[in-house]
């Protein structure tokens, strides 16, 4: 690639998150190719190699682009790498239509049975058309000025705010239907709420793109900020000037990186109480009195800074920088 060997994360591909992140993640951004990909699975009861076959070539091209060191495509419009996949959803929905035109003529003059499915299907068709139109109206609003540069934002929101509507609730609600094995893994995962995917995951700290590339422009040093609720940090109640108290004896703060440097954490506290704090984080532990340090390698994504300590423990913005 032209950006150098290092650019591919062939160790540890955000593939997932190049599906279903509400960071230009396919799914969110192109809620019709949910069921499409559903559509492609109904084909399998004719013939099973093409359908497998066009699923594996999908996971493989989300496989490619989670690789890439900016998986998200920079402010591109959701799903832009998967301009290659395109007869995947083409089949799925060609099935999904072929299969919704006989249950409609079945209808036509079956049982009351036969009916009701001719029905639905006739509302499915209405309800796809008006999600595509939502579709084609939120590209068309994308530009330069308006793309979305950063994540940290529930898809359905955005659907409802951008387009408005019957067209841009239909469009949320089926980019929240496609999204939500992956939200309810995460949020069971971190024990947060069902949001918290669509708030943490593509929202990253010390820089984001690829080193070579931004030269002076990368950022080796960054705060995390301690005064947020839920989901960036639990057991901490918010203080002024950027401080948080702990409500119980442990605090979680939660923050992406995306870059493979040894990273160092500096982590200022103030003990209300004797004792001590302990910090964990990726294996690494650190405990003491007053600032306590870790350094480490991050994963990549979202990160757990885990703090015990005494009630009443006061933290300060956490700092984090790249080690020389």
């Amino acid at each position: 690639v032209p950006q150098g060997d290092e650019f591919m994360r062939w160790d540890d591909p955000a593939w997932s998150e190049t599906l279903f992140s509400s960071r230009n993640g396919l799914f969110p951004w192109s809620p019709l190719y949910a069921p499409m990909v559903l559509g492609v699975v109904l084909f399998a009861r004719a013939s099973v190699r093409l359908p497998l076959a066009l699923l594996l070539g999908l996971l493989a091209q989300a496989e490619i682009n989670g690789a890439a060191w900016d998986w998200w495509a920079g402010g591109s419009y959701g799903g832009r790498r998967f301009d290659s996949t395109y007869v995947v959803f083409a089949v799925g929905a060609a099935a999904l239509i072929s299969a919704g035109a006989r249950a409609m003529q079945r209808g036509r003059a079956g049982r009351i049975r036969d009916r009701v499915i001719g029905v639905v299907a006739a509302a499915g068709f209405v309800v796809a058309i008006l999600i595509a139109i939502a579709n084609v109206e939120l590209t068309a609003d994308t530009s330069v000025i308006s793309a979305r540069i950063n994540g940290g934002t529930v898809p359905a929101r955005v659907w409802e705010q951008r387009v408005g509507g019957v067209r841009g609730w239909l469009a949320g609600q089926l980019a929240d239907s496609a999204t939500f094995p992956v939200r309810l893994a995460f949020a069971l995962r971190h024990d947060l709420g069902a949001d918290a995917y669509d708030r943490l995951v593509g929202v990253h700290h010390l820089g984001e793109l690829f080193p070579p590339l931004v030269g002076d422009r990368d950022k080796r040093r960054d705060l995390v900020h301690v005064a947020l609720p839920p989901p960036s940090t639990t057991g901490l109640a918010i203080l002024g000037g950027n401080r948080a108290q702990m409500t119980s004896g442990l605090a979680k703060i939660r923050f992406g990186i995306n870059r493979r440097d040894v990273i160092t954490i500096r982590i200022p506290i103030e003990l209300k109480h004797s004792g001590k704090a302990i910090a964990r984080w990726n294996g690494q532990v650190a405990e003491g009195t007053g600032p306590l340090m870790l350094e480490g390698v991050a994963d990549r994504g979202v990160n757990t800074l885990e703090i015990e300590a005494a009630p009443g423990t006061v933290l300060s913005a956490i700092e984090l920088s790249v080690r020389p």
